[in-house]
């Protein structure tokens, strides 16, 4: 979606209604939410490149690459604990380098965070061939 909905007092159930109703139903692009949910729209960031954000734990799930180098810094910084890939590679090399430079950090890779929908999927196939 090129941007990232930020809900600073976390998101209502109506919030969630317009954006799941959005992103299922209308497929539009989380921008043209602004002002019809609390949530504030930035544009041209990630939830992994806002320095104002707090993260307790990332969740990157949609493409790979989305945590790069920068970004692992800066959710370390913020005081992240830890990081559970949903989707195929979402951490750059760089990335995952970062992360693994702090013990006491949670990494999980997609391989083992994913490992139910992976096996899944491969039983969908073998199913279907």
């Amino acid at each position: 979606s090129n941007g990232v909905l930020v809900f600073e007092n976390g998101m209502t159930s109506d919030d969630f209604d317009k954006f799941l109703d959005a992103k299922q139903v209308g497929r539009i692009r989380l921008g043209a939410l602004e002002g019809s949910v609390s949530g504030k729209y930035i544009p041209d960031q990630s939830p992994w490149t806002l320095p104002d954000v707090q993260v307790d734990f990332a969740f990157p799930c949609a493409t790979q690459n989305e945590i790069d180098e920068a970004g692992a810094s800066l959710l370390m910084k913020k005081g992240c604990m830890g990081v559970f890939e949903g989707a195929n590679l979402p951490v750059t090399a760089e990335g995952q380098n970062v992360f693994r430079t702090d013990r006491t950090f949670l990494y999980i890779p997609g391989k083992a965070a994913n490992a139910g929908g992976v096996g899944v999927s491969g039983l969908e196939m073998s199913q279907n061939a």
